[in-house]
């Protein structure tokens, strides 16, 4: 069975005439009448009803036209993506993330300045990356996860650590650093509750010895802030989403807060890439990732340099 049987088909289908779908085809009527009983021939059905004047479809030729249709249009899509594929500018792109607000500055600006680019970001844990990478449903992930396959390499781009908001009239507001240990008392906020940073704070938690005290953990953005302004609860955010994402989009309910940075333990966290092994990016994805790798690159130095700044030893 040959694609341009399964074209003929769908030509006489829709014209229900096979001298006028001929002439669509560039075809004489003879060939196109003997590709179209070769194609019955090797289905073992019949795809028409004719008679002396009329070709028209019967019921297995509505059943096949029907996944025809839906089988040539993923063809042409996939010939489109592969077409916008051929510039690093256009193309197809599909990545996944554990952590919100960190990327939201270097989307923007690669999005903007490609707007012929389709990108389609997913929001994930650990696990659910992983299946997705071996599966090749996502070209790559920004992650601190580090997988235990061997398909999968993982790259550094950011060192991270946690940051503890407070209300300004908290007792703990009055310093600049905190022992995680002297969080065990507190109600503690969370956010991107379930993805890969959850796991960090547990780890946390356990080294100092107590369980949390989950008041709220969720991917709410506003809720942690609004809980804040009222004095319900401390904070723990990654020290990237406060310097890169949360001064960029200032909030009336952030004013009030107080931030510390954890003495001990400390516990960086870096943020990297995965992506499969082996497996060479299309110009659309490598043109993207040498732009990650270059943003986070002055974003590391720029978050060391600030921390220094803000907390000096």
């Amino acid at each position: 069975m040959e694609l341009s049987q399964l074209r003929y088909f769908l030509a006489v289908a829709e014209e229900q005439n096979l001298s006028a779908a001929a002439r669509r085809l560039y075809l004489s009527q003879p060939a196109l009448s003997r590709a179209i009983a070769h194609l019955e021939a090797e289905l073992g059905v019949q795809l028409f009803d004719r008679s002396s004047n009329r070709i028209v479809l019967n019921e297995n030729g509505r059943q096949f036209a029907h996944y025809l249709g839906r089988a040539e249009q993923e063809l042409d899509n996939g010939v489109r993506s592969m077409r916008r594929q051929m510039s690093a500018g256009t193309g197809d792109i599909a990545m996944s993330t554990s952590t919100h607000g960190v990327l939201s500055q270097p989307l923007t600006d690669y999005l903007i300045a490609h707007p012929a680019l389709h990108l389609r970001q997913y929001i994930q844990s650990a696990r659910q990356m992983q299946e997705m990478l071996l599966a090749r449903e996502i070209d790559f992930a920004i992650t601190s996860a580090r997988f235990s396959v061997p398909e999968i390499r993982w790259e550094p781009l950011l060192h991270d650590e946690f940051l503890v908001y407070v209300h300004e009239s908290h007792p703990l507001a009055a310093q600049r650093e905190v022992e995680f240990a002297a969080l065990s008392r507190e109600r503690l906020i969370f956010y991107d509750f379930g993805l890969e940073t959850t796991d960090i704070l547990n780890e946390l938690c356990a080294q100092a010895g107590f369980s949390p005290d989950l008041y709220f953990a969720g991917n709410e953005t506003e809720v942690p802030f609004e809980l804040l302004s009222r004095g319900l609860g401390v904070f723990l955010v990654p020290a990237s989403m406060h310097y890169f994402h949360m001064s960029t989009t200032p909030s009336p309910r952030r004013g009030n807060a107080a931030v510390l940075r954890l003495a001990a333990p400390r516990r960086p966290f870096t943020l990297g890439i995965a992506a499969l092994r082996g497996r060479v990016p299309p110009p659309a994805v490598a043109g993207f990732l040498a732009y990650l790798q270059d943003y986070f690159s002055a974003r590391d130095r720029e978050l060391a340099e600030s921390l220094a700044r803000d907390y000096p030893a």
